[in-house]
């Protein structure tokens, strides 16, 4: 059985995307690892936040 031209050309482009997709999604979603670390810094952004609206609230 014989593949035509074109789907043969299809099928391997699919494929070469496919293999790249699959390489940068390591680099694309970390995973796990940086979870925790963004629930810190986003934490941390609102508490200093939430600390200089309540001073500048009080000196007034």
């Amino acid at each position: 059985m014989r593949i035509a031209g074109g789907t043969a050309k299809r099928i391997t482009k699919r494929i070469i995307n496919f293999i790249l997709v699959m390489s940068v999604s390591g680099f694309a979603f970390p995973g796990v690892g940086l979870i925790y670390p963004g629930i810190c810094l986003i934490v941390c952004c609102a508490g200093f936040n939430l600390l200089g609206d309540g001073l500048r609230d009080c000196s007034l």
